[in-house]
């Protein structure tokens, strides 16, 4: 399953460059927070971590108003590693440095997880950017996870949301 998500984010990533006309390359790191929710018989039990993140953007450009920019992300929450993975539309709002992103994502747990749960997550991510300057930028995003991270018997949901907030630089 995982071969066939990362394989189809490739595949997006190469219809997207070969028709983009122009393409730059970055790096962005920020604050992350992590919102994860169980729900089981009724219940829900919810915690929330902090922590950071670091990686690598692309960015290229559809047409004036419309960029393409997928990321590759490792984040860090209270000692668990993951790699986020959001392929965004970036609309650019009139002739300022504001912008607003959505698109899908996806999540890989890095560590090992416990029986009846998966590592890999979709989701839906929103939000909101401003560059400053061709080179400079900042951005804010909210992740939320679409899929069921628990793949056992019995109905229950587990889901982790994600809320960053971070800073880049485009070479």
């Amino acid at each position: 399953m995982r071969k066939i998500i990362l394989g189809a984010a490739i595949a997006v990533l190469t219809i997207t460059g070969m028709n983009a006309q122009e393409t730059t390359f970055g790096v962005k790191a920020g604050f992350s927070s992590a919102s994860a929710t169980l729900e089981a018989g009724g219940q829900d039990v919810s915690a929330s971590e902090s922590g950071f993140f670091v990686g690598v953007v692309a960015d290229f450009t559809v047409s004036d108003q419309f960029h393409v920019t997928p990321s590759a992300l490792y984040t860090n929450i209270d000692d668990t590693g993951f790699l986020q993975i959001p392929v965004l539309g970036k609309y650019l709002i009139g002739e300022g440095g504001f912008n607003v992103q959505a698109g899908p994502q996806f999540n890989l747990i890095l560590e090992e997880t416990a029986d009846d749960f998966s590592s890999l997550s979709v989701g839906l991510t929103g939000g909101l950017g401003y560059d400053f300057t061709e080179k400079f930028f900042a951005e804010a995003h909210y992740h939320l996870q679409l899929t069921n991270s628990f793949t056992g018997d019995g109905d229950i949901t587990a889901r982790t949301d994600f809320f960053n907030v971070g800073v880049g630089y485009r070479f």
